[in-house]
């Protein structure tokens, strides 16, 4: 593993921006579906089952399918972001976007098959997704390695299953194609059970998710687990044939976006979140925290060094100095358990740091938490999921923009130079008072 890791960060930092690598990285990746397809076609010796494409809403209204609606709708009204640069702040004071929020929904399938590592579960002739999942608002992982092939078009998904199936009599289903990365925990999976726990008719249900998370999410579900749910982890990939399969609608999502052969520009997707959702896991995780004094009211969140992401700070050394110049907290959130990060959060008064899973801790923090998010400025960014989760949250938050480096690289993993100046002036506007002499 570590091997594979290190080989995706060489190709990322250097292979990625030359056109040739990233055309053989295409046809290594097509190469491997076209023979992973055909094998399975081989053993199964039958036809390749197509079913249609179908969203839990959708599903509700085809067969009059039982549900339960946990809260009513929810109209959440979102404000431009604020992004500052080269002592420039670029604001629109007039622009708000109303995002109509659905119910959050609890439906019960019988008969139901669901494919861990993705957000599908087969049903009758349908592949059933949450209501945020559309089929223009990025890619499949399933779909990349060939599991399942989508024609977009026709509203169609093709799986390719492998023989690793588990019976199981009944269980809520927390998979999903992200699960694995922090931030998608934090706002798609992880409200699901806080808002179970005010539900009796699921208390003893067991909890199905992947084996490969990170120990901290495992934490996060041992936290919240009040009635001693059990929980059973499924290899990723695999079938899960469930008598009784109770899935919820996601509280939040945000697209996979890989990067592709010709580094095209992402499109803007607007991210919905629901507060309803997000709210009830903080509250529950605010009464679970010890009443301890604000001791660390200004929080600096740094970003590992060990990550094999890039999108790094240039000039890192200089602005962790600023940081600790105006007293503020430095603290790596990978090097926390799960609960330490929501007491961090919980108590914080101003949080800053890069945007990254970390900045995503901002979900533990009492509404009207100041918040300075550091980020490469380029055209593909995109400012809306940090803009709008901190909008539902009840925060104030104020982007600083750098400017990137070797435009060969994929924008979206450039490294930038943050401004000192620009993170002074945006402090204080943020009312920030505790600058060094």
């Amino acid at each position: 593993m570590n091997i594979f890791i290190s080989l995706v960060e060489i190709y990322r930092k250097y292979f990625s921006q030359f056109f040739l690598f990233r055309l053989l990285r295409e046809i290594v990746v097509l190469g491997y579906r076209f023979l992973y397809r055909s094998l399975i076609i081989l053993k199964n010796k039958r036809k390749i089952k197509k079913l249609l494409l179908k969203s839990i809403d959708d599903i509700i209204k085809i067969l009059q399918i039982h549900f339960t609606n946990i809260n009513d709708g929810e109209l959440i009204s979102i404000s431009s972001p604020k992004c500052f640069k080269d002592g420039q702040l670029s604001f629109n004071s007039t622009a708000k976007l109303d995002i109509e929020i659905s119910p959050i929904k609890i439906l019960e399938l019988y008969g139901a098959v669901a494919i861990s590592g993705t957000d599908f579960t087969i049903y009758d002739n349908f592949a059933v997704h949450h209501n945020l999942f559309t089929l223009d608002n990025g890619s499949c992982k399933a779909e990349l390695i060939g599991l399942c092939k989508i024609n977009r078009q026709k509203k169609l998904i093709y799986f390719y299953l492998n023989n690793k199936i588990l019976n199981i009599d009944e269980g809520i289903v927390f998979f999903g194609q992200n699960t694995k990365n922090y931030a998608h925990w934090l706002v798609e999976t992880l409200p699901k059970l806080a808002i179970l726990n005010k539900c009796n008719k699921y208390r003893k249900l067991p909890i199905i998710v992947e084996d490969d998370l990170h120990k901290n999410m495992y934490e996060s579900i041992e936290v919240l687990n009040h009635t001693g749910h059990e929980i059973i982890k499924i290899k990723r990939w695999t079938q899960v044939n469930l008598k009784k399969a109770v899935l919820l609608s996601n509280s939040g999502f945000e697209p996979y976006m890989p990067q592709d052969l010709f580094n095209r520009i992402n499109y803007q997707y607007q991210n919905q979140f629901s507060y309803y959702a997000f709210n009830t896991l903080r509250q529950a995780l605010w009464a679970l925290v010890p009443k301890v004094a604000v001791l660390k009211p200004n929080i600096y969140l740094a970003r590992d060094r060990k990550s094999i992401n890039l999108r790094n700070i240039i000039n890192f050394m200089d602005v962790e100095s600023f940081f600790h110049s105006c007293d503020f907290y430095q603290v790596s959130p990978g090097d926390l358990n799960f609960l330490d990060q929501v007491i961090l959060s919980k108590n914080a008064k101003f949080i800053a740091g890069p945007i990254g899973a970390g900045l995503v801790n901002m979900i533990f923090a009492k509404p009207g938490c100041k918040i300075l998010a550091m980020s490469p400025d380029n055209e593909v960014a995109n400012y809306n999921f940090y803009n709008n989760l901190a909008s539902v949250l009840g925060h104030e938050l104020y982007f600083v923009l750098g400017r990137t480096f070797n435009k060969k690289i994929h924008p979206v993993h450039r490294n930038y130079k943050i401004l000192i100046d620009d993170l002074k002036t945006v402090l204080g506007l943020l009312n920030f008072d505790n600058f060094s002499n």
